[in-house]
């Protein structure tokens, strides 16, 4: 009497489960390099940018300036636009997002160990929290100040 086997070789079976396990590696590898690139990318960021130094005057009874200096201390990475955000004790003040101009021929980018003094032209004559500045290639590493620090 015949016996008929049902199902594949093991030898098309081990070529199958090579192959998937192969595909799967593929595919992690790519995620890997995508996802270390990123990571790497930021770690470069992470202590490029600092505020050495912040004052706010108010030489105007409608509004004030805010003057910041602002270092690229990095050796390697060039900071290109450049934004800020200011916080006030009344939310519906704040200033978000505005882009950040020296008073001196301001060109972008922020280059490395450039340092760079910077005036804002408040809109209110109250002295806001803190300030918020980020690199438009960092914007995961903003740097963030009060005013009372610098005090």
């Amino acid at each position: 009497m015949l016996t008929v086997s049902k199902g594949i070789s093991p030898l098309i079976a081990a070529v199958l489960l090579v192959a998937f396990t192969m595909s799967i590696a593929g595919i992690m590898a790519a995620w890997a390099t995508t996802y270390t690139t990123s990571r790497l990318s930021e770690t470069g960021c992470a202590l490029s940018m600092r505020i050495t130094d912040l004052k706010f005057t108010n030489p105007l009874p409608t509004n004030g300036q805010i003057i910041v200096h602002v270092a690229n201390e990095n050796t390697n990475l060039n900071l290109t636009d450049l934004r800020y955000a200011l916080i006030y004790l009344d939310p519906t003040k704040n200033v978000e997002n505005a882009v950040l101009k020296t008073y001196s021929a301001g060109v972008d980018p922020l280059e490395p160990n450039e340092r760079r003094t910077v005036i804002i032209n408040a809109t209110d004559p109250t002295e806001p929290v803190s300030i918020e500045v980020v690199a438009g290639n960092c914007l995961r590493v903003p740097v963030k100040v009060k005013f009372a620090d610098f005090k």
